[in-house]
């Protein structure tokens, strides 16, 4: 199948998914949303090759591409087994998408643009505003936590008690490469050393800076600036602050690392994670938080502090919670 974005679509219609969920990423929102479309969508549509597990409706985030678009060929997968046109499901399945409770000032949303394809190929693309308040949902609750029957125990900080921690899988853990564990390590490390730093020198405010706990959370500026002070024209929303292109890779490895997130596969997750660290190097060589971007563009330095709680955040789940590595305030 071409997975290429064609240009044949469907006009964009606007989608809005709620953050109410447990997901740790935007692949699973989107495809527990479709999971319910099926259902809602009255077509009669036979769930047995989906067993009710929404990981199974095929979906991705693909590369290399203006904005963040992911990808759905569920309409193209179901087509052959209840013979119909694959435009026709997917068309249908976007009018059964489910509602949400986003007039509710309370519920963060996050607003899709989605295209159908002739084909049936789905297209979900996030609008700057959504990512923003992806982020800021990510920096301000701790990812998935819990894997049932997935737990192995670990060794906090003091080195005297023990804690039990999900994980992906203990008997996987013998094959991870020394380097990679460190390298994460060190990553952590690093963004808790100077996330404190820019506490110290005023740039953001951190909860519970005395405390020994690798769960910071910024406080001061609430919201993060993400985004522009200011709308290009009246009639377009506003834009992304962090538009450098190590700042755009950076995003892209942090959403890739969230969706792998409870998807039980160590060697993706180990993948993801040496990816996540070599963005973040490219960004924090490139992207400058202290010196005259401080002084003169304080919004931009905290926008970037943002991206370096939100690496932190995800570091810390693959450590702790997927591979039962300890996560190290500092090395």
């Amino acid at each position: 199948m071409n997975s290429k974005v064609q240009n044949n679509t469907s006009k964009c219609r606007q989608l809005s998914v709620s953050l109410l969920s447990n997901s740790a990423g935007i692949k699973q929102l989107l495809q527990q949303q479709l999971l319910v479309a099926i259902k809602l969508s009255g077509m009669g549509i036979d769930l047995t090759d989906l067993s009710g597990n929404a990981q199974l409706i095929p979906l991705y985030r693909l590369s290399n591409q203006t904005g963040i678009i992911y990808r759905c060929a569920i309409a193209l997968q179901l087509a052959a087994k209840i013979k119909r046109r694959a435009i026709e499901l997917a068309n249908q399945l976007m009018i059964s998408f489910p509602g949400n409770n986003c007039n509710n000032s309370r519920v963060k949303c996050l607003e899709f643009c989605v295209e159908v394809e002739s084909s049936g190929w789905i297209n979900f693309k996030l609008s700057d505003g959504a990512l923003a308040n992806w982020l800021q949902d990510l920096i301000e609750k701790p990812l998935l936590e819990e894997y049932e029957g997935k737990k192995v125990l670990l060794q906090e900080r003091d080195g005297n008690s023990i804690s039990t921690k999900p994980c992906v899988s203990p008997t996987h853990l013998n094959s991870l490469e020394p380097n990679t564990s460190f390298q994460l390590q060190y990553l952590h490390a690093r963004c808790c050393s100077l996330l404190r730093l820019a506490h110290r020198q005023g740039l953001i405010t951190l909860r519970d800076i005395d405390c020994k706990t690798t769960k910071l959370q910024i406080i001061e500026p609430n919201p993060i600036p993400w985004l522009q002070d200011k709308q290009l024209s009246d009639t377009e929303q506003l834009k992304l602050r962090l538009v450098h292109s190590t700042e755009q890779n950076l995003i892209s490895q942090i959403l890739d690392c969230s969706d792998e997130i409870g998807e039980n596969n160590q060697i993706y997750l180990v993948k993801r994670g040496s990816n996540l660290s070599l963005a973040f190097e490219q960004f924090y060589s490139e992207c400058r938080i202290w010196g005259e971007v401080k002084t003169h563009n304080l919004r931009l330095a905290q926008g970037r502090l943002g991206l370096l709680v939100a690496t932190q955040i995800v570091v810390r789940s693959l450590l702790q919670d997927q591979l039962g590595i300890a996560a190290p305030l500092e090395l």
